[in-house]
């Protein structure tokens, strides 16, 4: 029993990782110059961890009474107390002090992680109270143009010193070897479904289209999702091919992380405008009644918004992650917004140049 009591149980082996995280929260907090989606990040994982130890509070909570109970039942020590109960008395105390260690330590690593957690909520609201107070500069002022392009270029090279850094890590560069053979495969994987799932797809809505006559329509809506469905998962695995070699550092996994949201937005145009501008079933009209002529341009416009959204969606992530001041925040956003509302009124004018003949005529 004394040799078990000694020892931590197996549930804190994981010591040595918590105390990795903690340092380097700590760490960051001193610096102050951690972005906000970076502390979220930490918030989460700290989040998790306070959880962890919370549960391990009440680790030996039967024995610790059990061994109450038994220094309660032999009494307070008196003047001519017998030996051998003084040397049980001693022998029981330090048995209970063993079992509470686990306790305590998680105790203290709870209120630890709930300390942290508390400091990143306070910096968290200071700064969202920041910069709603913060007067911004308007973004047509071209000093503004200068600062964003220049924290761009700051921004990747946080990125790429960062990846070097983890280059330069004999035990990461070696780990990210070892691991090649398995990024190969999701990288194969992300080119089979990125240039063959659209083709896999129309061709399997062909087949069942040609066969039956009975509800086509609804069925090829819904194999026309695979078209959605398999480009999107070829992005997920191309982010996991890189990911998985864990080269890119947490600014850049910031940024990875964001690319299949955002490259949703390109393949979802690509499938809205197949829907809406061109029949789905030989011989019925499209969803929108636009010109053949004008057809194209509108498919080509619908995908290239598609193609902006995933820019801001990108960018946005990268902002995040680089901490980007509010300046530069500012006229990158509004030029994302800016090519947004010029692909709409385009849009709208060919809708609206369609919908215009027949009150013509």
């Amino acid at each position: 029993l004394d040799q078990q009591a000694e020892a931590l149980p197996p549930a804190f082996e994981d010591l040595g990782e918590w105390e990795n995280l903690a340092t380097r929260v700590e760490e960051a907090l001193a610096a102050g110059r951690v972005s906000t989606q970076v502390l979220d990040d930490l918030r989460g994982q700290l989040t998790v961890w306070r959880d962890r130890f919370l549960s391990r509070q009440t680790i030996n909570r039967d024995r610790i009474t059990t061994l109450r109970d038994q220094i309660a039942a032999l009494g307070d020590p008196v003047e001519d107390e017998d030996p051998r109960v003084t040397a049980r008395r001693s022998t029981l105390s330090e048995r209970l002090q063993r079992l509470r260690a686990p306790g305590l330590l998680a105790q203290e690593a709870h209120e630890r992680a709930d300390g942290l957690i508390a400091e990143i909520d306070t910096i968290i609201r200071d700064r969202q109270a920041d910069t709603l107070r913060e007067r911004v500069q308007s973004p047509l002022n071209p000093l503004g143009w200068a600062q964003a392009l220049t924290g761009l270029g700051d921004g990747y090279g946080l990125i790429r010193a960062e990846v070097l850094s983890e280059w330069n890590n004999e035990i990461r560069r070696r780990s990210a070897l070892e691991a090649l053979p398995f990024s190969a495969l999701y990288l194969l994987a992300a080119i089979v479904l990125l240039t063959r799932g659209p083709h896999w797809s129309e061709r399997l809505q062909g087949r069942v289209t040609t066969r039956s006559k009975r509800g086509r329509g609804v069925w090829r809506f819904l194999l026309s999702l695979g078209t959605v469905v398999l480009p999107y998962l070829g992005v997920v695995a191309l982010v996991q091919s890189i990911e998985i070699l864990d080269l890119v550092g947490r600014r850049g996994a910031l940024v990875l992380d964001s690319l299949p949201r955002a490259a949703l937005m390109p393949i979802l145009g690509h499938w809205m405008s197949r829907m809406l501008l061109f029949p789905t079933v030989a011989g019925a009209a499209p969803a929108l009644e636009v010109d053949e002529d004008l057809r194209g341009p509108g498919a080509r416009l619908i995908v290239l918004m598609g193609y902006v959204l995933a820019l801001t969606l990108v960018l946005t992530a990268f902002m995040d992650a680089t901490a980007f001041d509010a300046v530069p925040r500012a006229v990158l956003i509004f030029a994302c917004g800016l090519a947004l509302a010029v692909v709409l009124w385009r849009l709208a004018r060919v809708l609206r140049t369609t919908n215009a003949e027949p009150a013509q005529e």
